[in-house]
């Protein structure tokens, strides 16, 4: 029976450096790129990047180095701010994914409760102003989001369900 080829040998029998040596080679090198212009500038990376990649579907970040409005808000609100601008939130339609509701559907009869349909669409909670008006942080749009009838922040019922189901895991244990 034959043994096959220590790993360590593959790279010098194929004269292929390493993984993890080339991967650190072509590091250096597109270092070397960035150090090779007049500067690295972060900001502009980092602004290029995000117009490039465009997550913000509502084209409402226009520089994404700068502090956001609303970012002087109280911790809550600014959550709530922010998983409304990100469109990820505990919505019923995430709530469903997770398996902490039956059914995805809206209070107001809508077939997915989903964070831009809590704001645009809904008939009993949607912002009556403009997805700008929010991002803004208008007044209203603040009073808008204290006054919302749904916790879109991760808070405690979110926490008591993982510390639920720790406990049922526990428990699976335990009787075995």
């Amino acid at each position: 029976m034959t043994k096959s080829t220590p790993l360590k040998w593959l790279p010098v029998l194929s004269n292929i450096a390493p993984p993890k040596l080339r991967r650190e080679h072509a590091l250096l090198q597109e270092w070397k790129k960035d150090l090779t212009r007049d500067k690295f500038n972060i900001s502009y990376k980092w602004e290029s990047d995000w117009t490039i990649e465009n997550p913000d579907n509502q084209k409402l970040v226009i520089n994404p180095t700068i502090i956001q409005p609303g970012f002087e808000l109280k911790r809550n609100t600014w959550v709530t701010l922010n998983r409304i601008r990100t469109g990820h939130g505990r919505s019923g339609h995430i709530m469903y994914k997770w398996g902490m509701r039956d059914t995805e559907t809206c209070d107001c009869g809508y077939e997915s409760q989903t964070i831009n349909h809590i704001t645009t669409i809904c008939s009993i909670r949607a912002f009556p102003g403009t997805m700008e008006d929010i991002h803004l942080v208008k007044d209203e749009a603040v009073e808008w989001m204290k006054n919302l009838d749904l916790e879109l922040p991760y808070g405690k019922p979110l926490v008591y369900f993982m510390l639920v189901m720790n406990l049922h895991f526990i428990n699976m244990f335990v009787y075995f």
